[in-house]
C-alpha cells in the first residue's frame, strides 16, 4: 500500500540536511510502530522516497514523501501515531493512499513557492523586485550545473515561473498570504484595464444613435472652435484599444516600467488605467457638449 505524505520542516530543524531527515523519518516510523514496508534481498530497508531536497537553512510548510506499508489504520490514527513521536520543527499533515503505479512525488513535482524574508532595517521597498525582475525577465538566464561526472550549460529562466512582493507576510504557517482587496485584484489582473475600454466602445456606439450631424472636435479654453462629423467619436474607443493592446505586450510592458524608475504590476497597471480614464472623460466630454 502506497502513502504520500505531507509533512513541515520550521524552526531549528531547518539546520538538519535532507539525509538526516531520510534517517530521521526511518527511525521515527519505526517508534511509531507503523507497519511500514521493506525491501526484498541480503539489505532491507524501507520504502519510501522523498520529493526534492529542501536546501539546508529552509523551513517548509509542505515538503512530499511516499511511503509504503503493508497495511494502514485510519488516516487520523497514523497521523496521531506519526506525530507523538516527532520531534518539535517536523511534523506530518496528511496521510494519502495512493495509487501503486502513481508515479513518485519527486516526478510529479513541478515548481515551490519561495517565501523570502529580510530583517528589519535590511529591506527597502521595491529594491528587491528592482533587481530580482529584470534578471527574471530575460530571455535566457545560463548556469553551469555540476555533477560528480560533469559539468554541462542549463537555462534557469524558463523555471522562473513568478516573482512577486507582498506587503505582509502570511497571517499563518501555511495558510495563503492576505488578499488583496477587490479593487486592486481588478487592477492587478487588468480587468479594470478591460472594463474601462469596453464602457468607452459601448458609449461611443450607444451615443452615435443620439448625437446630432456635427460634433465639436476640438476646445479652447472649454469652448468648441473646430467641428465634425458624428462618426469621430469613434476615434476614442479605437484609442483605448490601441493602448489596451499594445500595453498588455511583455515587449512594451518591460520598457515602460524599466525605462527611468521601475513600476510594480500594480503601478503600472494603475497608470495605464488613469491614461484611459483621462480619455474616456473626455469621450464623455465631446458627447456632453455636443448636446449642450
Amino acid at each position: 500500500m502506497k502513502v504520500r505524505v505531507k509533512w513541515t520542516k520550521t524552526g531549528v530543524l531547518k539546520f538538519i540536511g535532507h539525509l538526516d531527515v531520510q534517517r530521521y523519518f526511518q527511525k521515527a516510523l519505526m517508534r511509531a510502530e507503523l507497519p511500514v514496508s521493506f525491501s526484498k534481498g541480503m539489505s532491507p530497508h524501507q520504502i519510501m522516497s522523498f520529493a526534492a531536497p529542501l536546501g539546508l537553512g529552509m523551513t517548509s510548510e509542505g515538503e512530499y514523501a511516499d511511503i509504503s506499508f503493508d497495511w494502514t489504520y485510519s488516516s487520523e490514527e497514523m497521523l496521531s501515531r506519526i506525530n507523538a513521536v516527532m520531534n518539535e520543527g517536523i511534523s506530518v499533515l496528511e496521510f494519502k493512499e495512493i495509487d501503486e503505479k502513481e508515479k513518485n512525488c519527486m516526478a510529479v513535482t513541478a515548481a515551490a513557492d519561495y517565501l523570502v524574508t529580510f530583517r528589519e532595517g535590511y529591506y527597502y521597498k521595491d529594491a528587491f523586485l528592482k533587481r530580482t525582475q529584470p534578471f527574471s525577465m530575460q530571455e535566457k538566464i545560463s548556469i553551469i550545473k555540476k555533477t560528480k561526472r560533469s559539468e554541462k550549460e542549463v537555462d534557469i529562466a524558463p523555471m522562473i515561473l513568478d516573482i512577486r512582493e507582498y506587503e505582509s507576510e502570511p497571517l499563518l504557517p501555511g495558510l495563503p498570504l492576505k488578499q488583496e482587496g477587490i479593487f486592486m485584484k481588478l487592477v492587478g489582473s487588468r480587468k479594470l484595464t478591460w472594463g474601462i475600454c469596453g464602457i468607452g466602445i459601448l458609449l461611443a456606439i450607444v451615443s452615435v444613435l443620439f448625437l446630432p450631424q456635427i460634433i465639436p472636435v476640438h476646445f479652447t479654453n472649454g469652448i468648441a472652435d473646430d467641428f465634425g462629423n458624428k462618426v469621430e467619436i469613434f476615434l476614442f474607443p479605437i484609442l483605448l484599444l490601441i493602448i489596451t493592446f499594445l500595453t498588455g505586450k511583455e515587449s512594451i510592458k518591460y520598457f515602460l516600467t524599466h525605462s527611468k524608475t521601475f513600476l510594480t504590476d500594480i503601478q503600472y497597471n494603475l497608470m495605464i488605467d488613469s491614461v484611459l480614464g483621462i480619455v474616456l472623460i473626455a469621450e464623455s466630454y465631446v458627447i456632453y457638449a455636443s448636446f449642450a
